[in-house]
């Protein structure tokens, strides 16, 4: 590229957190984990999970995990020595149809029958689940909670402010199935859950960056001063999981280019603005939005849009990984990617795809950044009593596990900020296996 364009060159500049610009997030956030612990707020939710596993836990459960993008239904078997079994394991993406009111939920009991059809497993009994639910829930109890506003595609206004563990069960009973849901958590808790699990010792916090992002971490439950909050006197632990809903947090600190801003106004302004520049779910539309404005300023394609992109979300996460995988030195790999979802000019320019490729690079590099920023703030708030002991923080999510090359970014850019004490380990199938082990914990205590 013999010279950037000056959209590129703003772009670069509105993306890019230098440390200071990071410290300040940081700070922020915290600042906002604190305010959440104190009032009625959509953040800082208690999760109710204050019973946590050692690693011995043996028993099998049913689990189900209700993600942005897909459910998943599993027969997980705990083990013991830290090691679980989940076999038996189906994903159905959610058929955008599916996902509104009960429509939902009957949907969610169809797919539970088939697979237990498949297991064989006799549904006219009562089967014990534990139901990981990736939205915010005003959670009252281990397994009663309020359906709350929901992002990522999903229209559940319906049946908003309804409880989820009864809309859940009204679906099962319409469709026959006896089921008893022991416990509902979130995808952050369940995650967290399934990594203390493996390490309860060292295990401070969890985070999910996929479709959605959010956090989980473990407090004093002496500091949840929210009013609403009751929890009895007499409970064995002292501690409690805080489902952090931090994809809510950042509207009043956060720096946002013309794109995010276009973006928001298109999908429930205002609501969730740190998922809006971190997660799966948007930062392809980002990019996307980015290249068609470069080309009405005839800085891209010759000022002529390829015919498909004027089509919301078209450019994909998968597209976006290609071109932070394949190099510009070998363009037919990208252009043949390109030319699967656009109709391209005949005399597409090596230029044009390293515009693209830049700007892909400023959206990952900065959802990176955020999340290290994220991390950091974690660490102080979660972990505040010493700086030195290493700590390790669960991560699922197909952003972390599959976009190419964002776990080592993610990496670099947590290291600058907090050294190499903090240790980030990938959980597997975190929301199916969290859920199953709290299902256990709470089923064993109501006996």
């Amino acid at each position: 590229m013999t010279s950037l364009p000056n959209s590129l060159i703003k772009l670069q500049e509105q993306t890019f957190l230098g440390n200071d610009a990071l410290v300040s997030i940081k700070c922020a956030l915290i600042s906002a984990f604190k305010s959440g612990l104190s009032k009625d707020a959509p953040t800082m939710i208690p999760s109710f999970v204050s019973i946590f596993p050692d690693g011995t836990e043996i028993g099998e459960y049913l689990a189900l995990d209700l993600g942005g993008t897909n459910l998943r239904v599993a027969v997980v078997r705990l083990l013991g020595n830290d090691r679980f079994d989940s076999e038996t394991k189906e994903s159905f993406v959610i058929p955008d149809e599916k996902k509104k009111g009960d429509a939902l939920f009957d949907w969610i009991a169809e797919m539970v029958k088939a697979v237990l059809d498949k297991k064989g497993i006799d549904y006219k009994k009562p089967v014990i689940v534990g139901a990981t639910f990736s939205f915010p829930v005003n959670q009252v109890a281990i397994n009663r909670g309020t359906v709350a506003t929901m992002g990522k595609g999903f229209d559940l206004d319906s049946v908003e402010g309804m409880d989820i563990v009864e809309l859940m069960e009204n679906g099962f009973k319409r469709k026959n199935l006896n089921m008893c849901i022991s416990a509902i958590v979130n995808d952050a808790v369940s995650t967290l859950i399934a990594q203390m699990y493996k390490e309860p010792t060292t295990t401070i916090a969890s985070i999910i960056l996929g479709t959605g992002t959010n956090s989980a971490c473990i407090v004093p439950i002496a500091e949840i001063k929210r009013p609403s909050f009751s929890f009895p006197q007499s409970s064995a632990s002292d501690r409690m999981v805080i489902n952090m809903e931090w994809s809510l947090m950042g509207a009043d600190f956060l720096s946002f280019t013309e794109y995010d801003k276009q973006l928001d106004k298109g999908i429930k302004p205002g609501f969730q603005p740190f998922e809006k520049m971190v997660s799966g779910y948007y930062l392809h539309e980002l990019v996307r939005l980015a290249i068609v404005d470069f080309v009405k300023k005839k800085e891209l394609f010759g000022g002529v849009l390829p015919g498909g992109m004027e089509r919301k979300y078209s450019f994909t996460s998968e597209l976006m990984s290609d071109f932070e995988r394949f190099s510009i030195d070998r363009p037919d790999e990208l252009i043949s990617k390109l030319s699967e979802r656009y109709q391209l000019p005949d005399d597409i320019k090596l230029s044009d795809l390293e515009v693209i490729q830049s700007i892909v690079k400023c959206f990952s590099r900065r959802s990176a950044q955020l999340v290290a920023a994220g991390i950091a703030a974690l660490v102080e708030f979660a972990h505040p009593e010493t700086t030195e002991t290493d700590v390790t923080i669960g991560i699922d999510g197909s952003v972390y596990s599959h976009y190419h090359g964002y776990s080592d970014m993610l990496t670099n850019e947590m290291e600058n900020l907090v050294g190499t004490r903090v240790r980030i380990s990938e959980v597997k199938d975190g929301g199916c296996v969290g859920a199953t082990i709290v299902a256990m914990l709470y089923a064993k205590k109501s006996k």
